[in-house]
């Protein structure tokens, strides 16, 4: 059995041979193992195939015949509606209806799985609900999903607050399980280090005795501070360098809302996730600004707070020792950097 799978368009354009080769004995091998009905190793070699030759509708066809020969009805039913959406698309009218129709008998046997959020997690900033290492984002919080029968572990996670997990089994095709993500705890300041107080004293008093008067000389003046005169400065370049990392968050999460949202729209994906190529570049973008803002929110917070440290601790004018010159210093600010000017 070869491949051909791989759409005329597809064939027409340069493809690596090995990679061909590769798919092509890979998809051979799945074949063999599904005619021997070990479907738990034929499956990954299948998808293994896909993910090389994702144009392959071939491959993408039987792997939804392998996962519904392995009882992982949702999955199949998912792939034979990716299989009926890029079929149309290539103008393969027969294998787009047979796909739809297989997806069609599927669907009233699939069991699903409900996600719910109370309020006061729905409000918390920065939160993560995943369902088995996938991300739930909020637009499907509370709907319910089609999920294959097993095991299935949520996790929520806020910062500033300890991460929930919890699992719920489902055991039959058309069960309809539902977990509810219960309210996060606040993540606890640690203790300060306990220190152990200083022995008493019980040796007795030496005796008196008279001695001559020793002048002691009175120890010197305590050296005055160090003076830091760039701490200022720094602090606040600090400060400043922060609230634009802060500002950079906005704009980076308000992208990657945008992207996700323009994936939603014209049917490029649809509220299981299933989207096809523009709405996974979409979802890609999104991702990638999402992360962007992420990282934007962590540096700008890390700048900032060490901005204000360096203020609260610098040296006070009156501490500091006099000199016989002025220091003149700047903040310099720039699309390119943020830096201090000084001189002395």
């Amino acid at each position: 059995m070869t491949l051909l799978l791989v759409p005329a368009a597809a064939r027409a354009q340069a493809a690596d041979p090995k990679a061909m080769a590769a798919a092509q004995s890979l998809f051979d091998q799945a074949v063999e193992e599904m005619d021997k009905k070990n479907y738990a190793s034929a499956c990954p070699r299948l998808e293994q195939t896909t993910q090389m030759l994702p144009e392959a509708l071939g491959a993408k066809e039987t792997l939804a015949r392998c996962y519904e020969a392995q009882g992982r009805l949702a999955s199949a039913w998912a792939q034979y509606g990716l299989v009926e959406a890029l079929a149309r698309r290539a103008g393969q009218t027969q294998r787009a209806a047979a796909a739809g129709r297989k997806a069609a008998a599927l669907k009233p046997r699939l069991a699903t799985l409900t996600v719910e959020l109370p309020a006061a997690v729905r409000g918390l900033s920065g939160i993560s609900i995943t369902s088995d290492g996938l991300a739930l984002g909020a637009a499907v919080w509370g709907t319910a999903l089609a999920v294959d029968k097993g095991e299935h572990v949520i996790e929520a996670k806020a910062p500033g607050y300890r991460p929930w997990s919890g699992k719920v089994v489902i055991g039959e095709d058309g069960e309809h399980a539902r977990v509810e993500v219960p309210v996060l705890e606040k993540e606890e300041a640690a203790p300060p280090p306990v220190t152990s107080a200083p022995a008493p004293v019980t040796s007795a008093p030496a005796p008196v005795t008279s001695a001559p008067v020793i002048s002691i000389p009175a120890p010197p003046p305590a050296p005055a501070p160090a003076a830091r005169p760039w701490q200022r400065p720094v602090g606040i370049a600090a400060i400043v360098a922060g609230a634009a990392g802060l500002g950079a968050t906005g704009v980076l999460a308000a992208l990657a809302v945008g992207k996700k949202n323009a994936s939603n729209q014209q049917g490029h994906c649809d509220a299981l996730n299933t989207c096809d190529e523009t709405g996974l570049d979409l979802r890609a973008q999104a991702r990638g600004f999402g992360n962007g803002a992420t990282a934007a929110l962590v540096v700008g917070s890390v700048l900032a707070a060490g901005g204000v440290v360096l203020l609260v601790t610098a040296p006070s004018r009156k501490d500091r020792p006099e000199t016989t010159g002025a220091i003149r210093w700047g903040i310099d600010v720039s699309p390119a950097r943020v830096g201090v000017q000084g001189a002395w």
